[in-house]
């Protein structure tokens, strides 16, 4: 029952952050214009890979940190880390835009509000993993809600879209500042080696990195089939992302149980198999409701949107297989096996990336919807054979534990 309560009030948050944003976004574009929110869309989407690289993957390893012999230290250390790289996406950003523009604030404010996300995301996995997950799931929703209210306030009184932009940045640096004292404060004391704690971290900042090679689809599937096709594919992207929202919601709730107790242990076992079924049980969900998807889309967007009947379809499947794939690379993780999952993850994501320059290039638009589903079954394939065929990683899968209550 506890456990239930968690996921549906991790899910609740990540559900309201994700509509506050999406209004933001909405909001945002209206009050300064298509012209503007281009220019912060295109640099806020460079700041947001920027701070993907410069991150170390600091709020994954986090969430690993809790179940190691340092654990406060390593957490200290990785805030000083993240800090630094917030710092340094906001001046390397605003000296980029200075260069270009001159220090326009709507360009500024792509900066900012990446800059923030980069440090919010690192605190909240820290008070999820040694603090409380009630407090984490409000500090995602109360960031992005503050957004809303203020984005409300300046389209109320018709703001220009200068000072639009302005409120907006200056908002966003003030949560960032006050989190950062907030966070130093709470976390005085001694730190590890920063060296040793990276070190350690780049199984996580790669398992971060190889996310982003997904990125590339929309591009692949414009210069092989023509930027109308690209632009359906990727609006079926956007579509779904909400639903991996569920995946990292189990993530930030199981891995520090999973990263801290005995593996093998009763608790450990029992944290795993609840991991499992919410994931089995969630890509069922998809996969029922993944036919049904096109006539509801097509009701909100206009029939135009149904030009590819089956890709909503494939899409959504695809995320229901990657929702099976995430479990095994939460535990992964947990057990300290990052770099595995990363390396893995990694080849399916370029394997995705093929598969659909493969059918752009043959010419095939009726079977793109394949192509996600079966570089993702090949991707769920692998993993599950590693997990089972490599000694230390064989309780992952659970292969030890049904020989034993065999």
């Amino acid at each position: 029952m506890r456990t239930a309560r968690a996921v549906l009030e991790r899910l609740g948050a990540r559900v309201v952050a994700s509509v506050a944003q999406a209004i933001v976004l909405i909001l945002l574009a209206r009050g300064i214009g298509v012209r503007d929110f281009g220019q912060f869309s295109i640099v806020y989407a460079s700041s947001t890979l920027a701070a993907a690289i410069m991150g170390v993957g600091a709020s994954s390893f986090v969430l690993r940190a809790v179940g190691l012999p340092s654990a406060g230290e390593i957490a200290r250390t990785l805030l000083k880390v993240r800090a630094v790289a917030t710092l340094a996406v906001l001046v390397s950003g605003g000296l980029v835009i200075w260069t270009i523009s001159g220090l326009q604030v709507v360009m500024l404010l792509g900066v900012t509000f990446a800059a923030t996300e980069l440090f919010l995301d690192y605190v909240q996995a820290y008070v999820a993993a040694f603090h409380s997950q009630r407090y984490s799931a409000m500090i995602i929703a109360g960031h992005r809600v503050a957004l809303l209210l203020a984005c409300v306030v300046c389209s109320i009184v018709e703001a220009a879209p200068d000072w639009f932009a302005f409120a907006l940045c200056s908002l966003s640096l003030g949560i960032l500042g006050v989190s950062a004292l907030i966070i130093t404060v709470r976390t005085r004391g001694p730190a590890a080696p920063i060296w040793r704690t990276v070190q350690a971290a780049t199984g996580y900042w790669a398992g971060s990195l190889v996310g982003n090679i997904r990125q590339l689809e929309p591009s692949a599937v414009g210069v092989t089939l023509g930027t109308s096709v690209a632009g359906v594919f990727a609006l079926s992207s956007r579509l779904v992302n909400p639903l991996l929202i569920f995946t990292s919601t189990l993530q930030t709730l199981f891995m520090p149980v999973l990263s801290s107790t005995q593996e093998g242990s009763a608790e450990w076992n029992r944290a795993r198999r609840t991991v499992f079924w919410l994931c089995v049980f969630y890509a069922g969900a998809l996969c029922l409701g993944a036919p049904f998807a096109p006539l509801a889309v097509s009701i909100v967007l206009g029939s135009d949107f149904a030009g590819i009947p089956f890709l909503l379809q494939g899409v959504i499947v695809a995320t229901a297989l990657s929702a099976m794939t995430n479990y095994f690379q939460i535990v992964f993780n947990a057990r300290g096996f990052a770099w595995d999952a990363a390396l893995i993850i990694g080849a399916g994501n370029v394997l995705s990336v093929l598969a659909l320059v493969v059918v752009g290039v043959t010419n095939q638009v009726e079977l793109l919807w394949a192509a996600p589903v079966a570089s993702q079954m090949l991707l769920l394939g692998a993993i599950s054979v590693y997990a089972r065929a490599t000694p230390r990683l064989r309780l992952v899968s659970g292969a030890t534990e049904a020989s034993t209550n065999g």
